[in-house]
């Protein structure tokens, strides 16, 4: 009977750690289970875009949120430049995102735009009724183009050259826009006006190039030249011919 009486006694305090694990874990999801989450930064994307980005399970605690793993879900999305996370006892969950700022209007090969910021990389389609980028550029050479990364086809060094002269074109040229039609490993061909060509072989210094064309330019404009091939090749030797 004793023994009856004990085994009862311990199934009995068994059953009271169940009820109080239980009792405690309903307590501590209620609690610090994540609640309420706020968006903070964002304007091109909207907050529910940015929540179904996140990945974030309401059900779970607080404490065992991965931080890192939701920043880099979000850092997916192409218009987020930055995400910070932070959580807010004893249920909340703060994001603050900055976004990119598209700096270019892009038309590729198949007249479609898109826009893309001054990083170079591809931020999404440009709506009909959007307003105006500040500086227009086409491109006609084919580029494989996945939003949210630079081309890839392209390498970094070639593509970051690249940038260099048409980051540095927009405050030359005005509304004129940039026309690009060849850019290789090897090549890389660009109009800056509609009559003034650039050459440019095996160079990927694109603080040199640029320096180099504004001197040339600031030459052809002291003869009232405006029309030509720009021609600079491996070993920075520069040369200009006249359009006919």
């Amino acid at each position: 009977m004793t023994n009856r009486i004990k085994e009862f006694a311990s199934w009995f305090s068994i059953g009271l750690i169940l009820i109080a694990l239980l009792a405690l874990g309903a307590y501590q999801t209620r609690v610090f289970g994540v609640d309420a989450i706020q968006v903070e930064g964002a304007v091109r994307l909207s907050a529910e875009e940015i929540l179904d980005a996140a990945h974030i399970d309401h059900k779970q605690m607080l404490w065992n949120l991965d931080v890192n793993q939701v920043e880099a879900n979000l850092s997916n999305l192409p218009w987020i430049r930055e995400v910070h996370l932070k959580r807010v006892l004893p249920s909340s969950i703060e994001i603050e995102v900055d976004e990119r700022q598209p700096s270019y209007s892009i038309q590729l090969e198949d007249g479609k735009r898109v826009l893309m910021d001054q990083d170079g990389i591809f931020l999404d389609r440009q709506a009909d009724d959007e307003a105006g980028i500040q500086f227009a550029a086409a491109i006609e050479t084919p580029l494989d183009i996945q939003y949210g990364k630079p081309p890839l086809n392209v390498s970094a060094d070639r593509w970051n050259c690249f940038l260099k002269i048409l980051n540095w074109s927009g405050t030359l040229v005005g509304e004129t826009k940039f026309r690009l039609t060849a850019l290789t490993e090897e090549e890389m061909q660009f109009w800056l006006t509609d009559a003034l060509k650039v050459e440019i072989m095996d160079m990927n210094d694109g603080e040199y190039i640029v320096d180099m064309l504004a001197r040339i330019l600031t030459d052809l404009h002291r003869r009232e030249i405006s029309a030509g091939t720009i021609r600079l090749e491996s070993g920075y030797d520069a040369r200009f011919v006249q359009a006919e």
